[in-house]
């Protein structure tokens, strides 16, 4: 994929003029972090991104249509969502369609170095992550358990890069390392097709994503030995969900 710098300048522009209008949300944020009021921060947190999130899909024209709300936890239990990842929209998509609750996303480092935003990212609870580095997945672990003890929300794209097209790699050893660890629910989430709307022609297009909630599985006294067979069942969910989606999304343009 070649992104298209001038045709990425008004998309830009907008994110730079969103940051301006959330720095009093910002420090606000910050401070009550300070302050040790973490519900009150997660409601700062979840107003700036779902705003974001939603604003920016309205500027570009993309729809976000939702399966499976009701298969959500309570906004106050804290959950690891883990997704399919097709593209840079599927963190635009998450933060649109969770209105209700604070999300952070484990991601890796070369995010970080993206001006103003990667700062934000961070800010907002985010952590990064360098795969080449061993020292650097054990600071994920106790940094994410700290964030999970708290009471905020992560999310995770277990296949750690995007596909760029319909297809879902296997996800990576470990992946559910960090829910399992912290014994908290994972909300297993399906989105198709998000690549359409970036990385086709490498700039923000307008079109429909589909986003699916899926039941949440426990991972509470579950041994450490089948934590790995959990991870396959968890990433056989989402594939099988991520072919029903495609496949209907191919019914609905046959018509």
């Amino acid at each position: 994929m070649k992104l298209s710098a001038i045709k990425n300048v008004p998309l830009f522009a907008f994110l730079v003029g969103y940051l301006v209008k959330i720095n009093g949300d910002r420090k606000k944020m910050m401070q009550l972090r300070a302050e040790g009021k973490f519900a009150e921060e997660k409601e700062v947190i979840r107003k700036i991104y779902h705003n974001l999130c939603s604003d920016a899909c309205k500027y570009v024209g993309v729809e976000v249509r939702v399966q499976g709300r009701e298969n959500l936890p309570p906004a106050d239990e804290p959950v690891v969502f883990v997704c399919n990842h097709q593209s840079y929209s599927d963190v635009v998509a998450f933060g649109a369609v969770m209105k209700d609750r604070q999300i952070s996303f484990i991601a890796k480092e070369s995010l970080s170095k993206i001006p103003f935003y990667g700062k934000l990212i961070q800010d907002m609870r985010g952590i990064f992550i360098n795969g080449l580095d061993a020292r650097s997945a054990v600071e994920v672990m106790r940094t994410g358990n700290k964030y999970l003890k708290e009471g905020f929300n992560m999310v995770i794209f277990p296949e750690g890069r995007r596909s760029l097209g319909p297809e879902m790699g296997s996800f990576k050893h470990g992946s559910l390392q960090l829910a399992c660890r912290a014994g908290v629910r994972v909300v297993p989430c399906v989105i198709n097709p998000a690549w359409e709307c970036y990385e086709t022609k490498g700039y923000p297009q307008p079109g429909v994503i589909d986003f699916a909630i899926l039941p949440p599985v426990a991972t509470k006294d579950v041994p450490k030995k089948e934590w790995g067979a959990l991870m396959e069942t968890i990433e056989g969910q989402v594939r099988s969900k991520l072919e029903e989606l495609q496949a209907a999304r191919a019914a609905e343009e046959r018509k």
